[in-house]
């Protein structure tokens, strides 16, 4: 029915006017609703307090995930020192050696052999006689069999790491397809920049320069095998076969520190050079000493903390010291001469 325009309207027109308004009123608030400035800041504002507070605590966790991986690290190789003291007299696993003077060398420990050339390879290894305590055990363990990537490493650069374990080039070439356990899980947190007094090449040259790749565990020279090592204290001069000890002989091994963090390489010299903090003073004062003047050569990567293996198996984490003697006559470790009790 037509509706002439006097009088009531229909119902389906009624409803059709409500929708009608209905519509309307959505086009009105659709055009004049939004974020107000004032919300997009407040929002803005919440999000970077909630990125303020969790990104330290993140940092934290993985820092705290990397020194647990540490330590777990440590546990695992002073696991393969027992295994190698068992297989050899109760000797310490020497931090250096030196075998390849056959005619004055008369302890017959072998740490290695040099693996065959693959066919129409040439393959580059380490001397079969001279290396370092990573160097034992990773050959004594095989740990090249569980290193993925160094097969890739051979077969671009002509090297074999089969037995040596992985330097600069490997990490370099691998990235972090690249675990060794017997590296920290923490990073370098600096290069080092030279060789210093302690007459111990470092690795690379004439330094260290590993920051940001994994850092190194570095073994106490004081156990020294090589003939070239110098005298231990109480000797006169170093035997022909170099310094070798045994686990009997320690007078403390819960103070007789074996590895620590290190910046410089798998081994450091139980003298002052490297172990004296430049940047730290007893008394609380931060000496800042210019980077090529130093020789201090432990990493103190753990917020301000190194981990430190102790030959009785246990990891201690202590903070900086200002020098070697700090550290074995205040804080008690015994870095320089681990047969004797504790200063």
């Amino acid at each position: 029915m037509l509706w002439s325009g006097t009088g009531t309207r229909p119902p389906s027109m009624r409803i059709e006017d409500g929708i009608a308004r209905s519509l309307d009123m959505h086009r009105t608030t659709s055009r004049t609703r939004g974020f107000t400035l004032a919300e997009i800041l407040t929002v803005l504002g919440v999000i970077a307090v909630i990125i303020a507070v969790l990104f330290p605590a993140l940092i934290r966790a993985g820092r705290t995930a990397r020194k647990t991986e540490s330590m777990n690290r440590l546990r695992q190789i002073h696991m393969w020192m027992q295994g190698y003291s068992s297989d050899n007299n109760d000797n310490i696993l020497p931090s250096q050696f030196d075998y390849s003077d056959s005619s004055i060398y008369s302890y017959q420990g072998k740490v290695r052999t040099v693996p065959a050339n693959q066919p129409g390879k040439n393959l580059s290894v380490g001397a079969a006689h001279i290396g370092t305590w990573a160097d034992i055990i990773w050959t004594e363990n095989s740990l090249y069999d569980g290193a993925s990537g160094l097969l890739t490493v051979e077969e671009t650069d002509d090297v074999s790491y089969r037995n040596d374990s992985p330097d600069e080039r490997a990490y370099r070439m691998l990235d972090s397809d690249l675990s060794n356990p017997l590296r920290s899980a923490g990073q370098n947190t600096r290069n080092f920049e030279f060789n210093n007094s302690d007459g111990i090449v470092k690795p690379f040259g004439d330094g260290a320069r590993e920051q940001y790749l994994p850092g190194f565990f570095a073994a106490n020279d004081f156990f020294n095998a090589r003939p070239s090592a110098p005298p231990v204290p109480g000797q006169v001069s170093t035997p022909s076969i170099g310094n070798w000890f045994t686990n009997g002989q320690l007078k403390v091994p819960d103070r007789s520190m074996y590895l620590v963090d290190s910046c410089a390489g798998e081994v450091i010299a139980p003298l002052p050079g490297p172990y004296d903090h430049p940047d730290y003073d007893v008394d609380g004062a931060n000496v800042i000493v210019d980077l090529a003047s130093r020789t201090d050569e432990v990493d103190f990567r753990y917020s301000e903390s190194c981990l430190m293996l102790l030959l009785d198996g246990h990891i201690d984490n202590p903070g900086p010291w200002s020098s070697l003697a700090h550290l074995q006559g205040e804080l008690r470790y015994n870095i320089s001469n681990p047969l004797s009790s504790t200063p």
